[in-house]
């Protein structure tokens, strides 16, 4: 006799997710993507980063920051779809998307996210949301716990991983809170620091002086590649184009 596994925990998730922040979601269905040729020199660094290219140890954490109309969301899509076809995406979340700025949210879009891509993780993570439903409500940093890295854990413990998959994060700056801004930069790398979670985390922003000054901290500038995207009269002609 077949087992009918219970979902409500995950419906309950995906009730406080936005799945309109996904790379493939249908509001993006025309956003742009890189033009062939164009932004050439970012798009191999980041997949070459994200081990997409070639193998090898790279900093965890990836921060590409410029100017308003540079194409960094350009950039993070085109990449976003190219590591996901490789199946080496995570998860992604465009704050770049109109109504996608909410931080309460994004946690939970990414546990959503994580669990269409691992069933093990999804079981878990059913069982724990089931256990507790007020979770969605809580804390960033809560949410991150309990939806993110305990499931994770359990899963490491019955042998099993996730490997070392990609999550793109487009637009921090966008994040309708400043204090939410500067504190998803504080929970990722406290927990690449602790090595709570596996993951490459590659991050799109302007540099905005309280991001700035978030990435600038000792714990956190050490674990981070920084790539800036200049305004330059090449750039103005792959961006014409």
């Amino acid at each position: 006799m077949s087992v009918v596994i219970s979902c409500a925990g995950i419906d309950i998730l995906l009730g406080a997710s936005i799945p309109d922040a996904a790379v493939d979601a249908e509001v993006r269905s025309y956003v742009s993507s890189c033009f062939p040729g164009t932004r050439t020199q970012y798009i191999n660094d980041i997949m070459s980063w994200a081990g997409i290219l070639q193998e090898g140890r790279s900093l965890p954490i990836y921060w590409m920051r410029g100017p308003a109309g540079v194409g960094k969301s350009t950039i993070a899509q085109t990449c976003a779809e190219k590591i996901k076809k490789a199946g080496q995406l995570g998860a992604a979340f465009f704050f770049s998307i109109n109504g996608c700025n909410d931080h309460t949210r994004f946690f939970t879009t990414l546990a959503y996210q994580l669990s269409t891509n691992f069933p093990d993780y999804r079981q878990i993570l059913n069982d724990i949301i089931l256990g507790d439903k007020t979770l969605i409500t809580k804390t960033m940093s809560s949410q991150f716990s309990s939806l993110i890295v305990e499931p994770l854990k359990i899963l490491q413990k019955q042998g099993k991983g996730v490997g070392r998959k990609t999550i793109v994060i487009d637009g921090l700056d966008e994040c309708r809170s400043r204090d939410a801004q500067h504190e998803i930069v504080r929970i990722i790398s406290a927990s690449v620091l602790a090595e709570t979670t596996p993951f490459r985390w590659a991050i799109f922003s302007r540099p905005e002086a309280h991001i700035i000054a978030a990435f600038d901290h000792d714990t956190i500038s050490r674990l981070c590649r920084l790539v800036e995207l200049h305004i330059s009269r090449r750039a103005d002609d792959e961006i014409d184009l």
